[in-house]
């Protein structure tokens, strides 16, 4: 146990405090009446203005505790989480591996890996997930809609190909939304969509658009459309998400032929949801219903 440390023993104390004392006592044999009172008001000026600033320290010193504390408080839930205690354990003792190794070529590798998945912390702690030049999204994205909290799914599909969400892992996505909408959740699709050669005159979807969208009208899914020139101005609402009840958002990023995604983003953060209910409602103010009589296909 360490031993308590009285600041009457410390040798700065002590020989402050005998220095002082001689002063004093030589001005009060020496120095005239006004002169000694000048000194005083000296010696209790700096008096304050140390006694201010160990206050001062204290309360900082107090702060910084708090706020150990409370980071300790975020940690200390994690013990009832097996898997995050686990992975907490493991990052922990990656960081403590990368402070103790002596192999700078190492470190300076390491520093840069971690500075890159620091962003993907800081997303965390803005309740957003990341997923980068990937498909692995789809798994979180079914994972969500699936979750018994989600009653209600709205979606935007800016179709800026016919061939969008037709290759395999699209299809799978599209059946877990047609599987729903048979059960138990309300979807809802506004299609933005972008004219071809073959529709250049023509508002609604392309023959193949209208294909794809007759599979999900027959599932159970409401559709609306809007044609992709009608929003030039208001370019803000051309994207591509998806609202999950009052739960969560989903936004995707792909390439100007909607073939490859770039980068999809998860939301639980309640602003994103708000603003993009937000958009929604902005979208439908120029969407149309969409029913197979409609398509340019022969229902």
């Amino acid at each position: 146990m360490a031993k308590k440390h009285s600041i009457i023993f410390d040798k700065w104390f002590l020989a402050a405090s005998l220095l002082g004392t001689v002063i004093m006592g030589l001005l009060a044999a020496y120095a005239t009446i006004p002169v000694q009172i000048a000194m005083l008001g000296t010696a209790v000026s700096i008096m304050t203005g140390v006694s201010l600033t160990v206050m001062q320290n204290v309360e900082r010193f107090s702060g910084e505790s708090k706020a150990a504390m409370t980071n300790l408080g975020l940690v200390l839930p994690l013990t009832a989480d097996r898997e995050l205690r686990s992975s907490y354990e493991e990052i922990v003792g990656a960081f403590r591996t990368v402070v103790d190794s002596h192999d700078a070529m190492f470190q300076l590798l390491a520093k840069e890996r971690i500075a890159s998945l620091s962003q993907d912390f800081r997303n965390l702690a803005q309740q957003r997930l990341v997923y980068v030049g990937t498909e692995g999204w789809r798994t979180a994205y079914a994972e969500v809609l699936r979750h018994s909290r989600i009653t209600e799914y709205r979606s935007v599909a800016w179709v800026r190909n016919e061939d969008y969400w037709q290759d395999q892992p699209g299809f799978q996505s599209l059946r877990v939304n047609c599987e729903l909408a048979a059960d138990r959740v309300t979807v809802t699709r506004i299609v933005i969509h972008r004219r071809t050669e073959s529709n250049a005159d023509d508002l609604r979807p392309s023959n193949a658009i209208s294909a794809w969208m007759k599979l999900q009208y027959e599932a159970g899914i409401r559709l609306l459309y809007v044609d992709e020139q009608t929003l030039m101005q208001e370019k803000d609402l051309l994207s591509d998400f998806g609202i999950y009840g009052d739960v969560a958002i989903g936004i995707l990023d792909a390439d100007d032929t909607s073939s490859r995604t770039l980068q999809f983003r998860l939301s639980f953060d309640p602003m994103d949801v708000k603003d993009h209910g937000e958009k929604w409602e902005r979208l439908l103010l120029y969407a149309t219903e969409w029913r197979p009589s409609e398509s340019n296909t022969a229902s």
